[in-house]
């Protein structure tokens, strides 16, 4: 387990006594020591690890609290080391600081990150209506994708209007 310490001058949230972060592979995560939180770090570990995702999760002030092993190695940092840094320092022409203190969505939008544009989804994250923090997820990791996708589509589409050209001339014949 990779231990990683808090920056200098980045104190703990409220409530966040008692604090380690560690990283096992998957994601950074930061984990408190109430069992339940653990036991969801670990679980949330083990869901993010099972993926190849750009994922990053933000507390409510913009720090990472997670950041997927896929979007540290695009953004060439360690994992352990940018938990506990704010989101700006680590991804270039973010807005997830904006939308964990906002609270408001934003869902398919463009982003360039290392020259490379790309399609992100930011989520905040509430508990008992309060904005939490926020969750950001790499859709589409650049426009060739988005080709590839629409390339995939426009197959399906002509397959679909064949069958049912065949489909109506089977039915006419009878």
């Amino acid at each position: 387990v990779h231990q990683c310490k808090r920056p200098a001058g980045r104190k703990p949230r409220a409530g966040a006594a008692a604090e380690r972060t560690a990283y096992t592979g998957g994601i950074a995560l930061t984990q408190v020591r109430r069992k339940k939180s653990i036991e969801a770090g670990i679980l949330l570990d083990t869901m993010l690890s099972a993926v190849d995702e750009r994922i990053v999760i933000v507390d409510q002030d913009g720090y990472i609290e997670a950041l997927s092993t896929s979007y540290a190695e695009f953004l060439e940092v360690d994992p352990g080391l940018v938990v506990g840094r704010h989101v700006k320092e680590v991804i270039e022409n973010t807005r997830m600081d904006t939308v964990a203190k906002s609270g408001i969505p934003e869902v398919g939008v463009a982003q360039v990150i290392k020259g490379e544009k790309m399609i992100a989804s930011r989520i905040p994250i509430f508990k008992n209506g309060e904005v939490i923090g926020a969750f950001g997820r790499v859709l589409l990791r650049n426009m060739k994708d988005l080709q590839d996708l629409s390339k995939k589509m426009d197959t399906m589409i002509m397959e679909l209007n064949l069958y049912k050209k065949a489909f109506e001339q089977v039915s006419t014949a009878r």
